[in-house]
């Protein structure tokens, strides 16, 4: 970096203050950034890479987040780390949040006394106007549960809809940013299923779920949070009288706790709740699982081919849904059998449902 650029950094970091004094790295001093480079857990289900991909914090004015380089490389990390953060300094928050994906943890707030969650980790989605990913449209002959999505942030909005959409059973309706914008959509969209970020601004929860049910009498809606990291969601829980449960799961598996969709059965609220109730006790009444069984050598992605199985999908319609080649599914598969010691997908599944 020029040294006139530098002394415009550091003057726009400290602000009117001619006392304040901030030493900031240069873009060459790779070493300042490669030492606090790190390797991020779970982000692999979220961003599948075929490398260990770096990751940075990068903190400025009171506020945090961490982003995905891009990179195993250390130097080529370091420098796109420096990048963010002059752009940070310089142009502020918005424009680096727009500009670049950065980790994120979202839970979804299914029962509040006790409080119960799920969440995950995904990475927000900036500048992208691609289309959503509909199963309705995948999996022919199967039809999904349609959900809205209510979440002021594009960048977080487009990765919400991304995963969402990917969950077998599942489509996207409409993604909007508030509640006048889901009101609207009221008699022109078919919703069956309502997501809405906790902390919109332009009401209370309680007074968004209500507008809600005035549109969509009798659809179920569940609040959901977005955080920086798992930390900060487990720090802001507060004033809990009843306990609570939070559990961590696959970004496929964010809706786990309604069991499987059935488009068939109109949901309702109540029945929502108890499907997400059941869920939970049977995970606090199972036995501990057994460490030597077969079920427990399998990996997250062996898993998923069962559940698909278990739902009557075809090889093609998994790897729609995957995101992989029909080549890859079928090696998941035959590795699923093997681990199993079945020979075909009616033992398979069979002996999946007896778990």
């Amino acid at each position: 970096m020029p040294k006139s650029d530098q002394e415009k950094l550091v003057k726009a970091i400290a602000g009117k203050n001619p006392l304040k004094k901030m030493v900031v790295p240069s873009s060459d001093d790779l070493v300042y950034w490669q030492e606090r480079l790190v390797n991020r857990k779970y982000v692999e289900l979220a961003r599948p890479l075929p490398f260990k991909e770096l990751s940075i914090s990068v903190e400025h004015n009171g506020r945090s987040h961490c982003f995905p380089l891009s990179s195993a490389d250390p130097k080529t990390a370091a420098a796109k780390a420096h990048k963010i953060y002059e752009i940070v300094v310089t142009h502020g928050w918005d424009r680096a949040l727009a500009t670049y994906p950065r980790e994120i943890t979202f839970a979804i707030f299914w029962l509040s006394s006790p409080l119960v969650v799920t969440y995950t980790t995904m990475f927000s989605e900036p500048g992208s106007n691609a289309a959503l990913v509909t199963p309705s449209e995948a999996f022919a002959g199967h039809p999904s549960l349609r959900v809205l999505i209510i979440e002021p942030e594009a960048s977080v909005r487009r990765a919400l809809s991304h995963w969402v959409g990917k969950v077998a059973g599942y489509s996207v309706s409409a993604a909007v940013s508030s509640i006048v914008e889901a009101t609207k959509l009221a008699g022109t969209v078919n919703v069956d299923f309502v997501l809405l970020n906790r902390l919109l601004h332009e009401a209370s929860l309680e007074a968004s779920l209500q507008s809600l049910r005035k549109s969509w009498p009798g659809v179920p809606a569940f609040p959901f949070g977005i955080y920086g990291g798992s930390d900060e969601l487990f720090v802001g829980i507060t004033g809990v009288t009843n306990g609570y449960f939070l559990q961590r799961r696959a970004p496929l598996q964010l809706l786990e706790p309604l069991g499987a969709p059935r488009p068939s059965n109109r949901w309702t609220q109540a029945k929502a709740v108890a499907a997400a109730r059941a869920y939970f006790l049977s995970l606090l009444s199972a036995p501990p699982p057994d460490d030597d069984s077969a079920e427990s050598q399998l990996t997250h992605r062996e898993r998923e081919m069962l559940e698909f199985l278990s739902r009557g999908f075809q090889d093609k319609e998994i790897a729609a849904a995957l995101g992989i080649s029909i080549w890859t599914v079928h090696t998941h598969m035959k590795s699923t059998f093997e681990k199993l010691g079945v020979h075909n997908r009616a033992e398979a599944v069979s002996r999946y449902l007896q778990k």
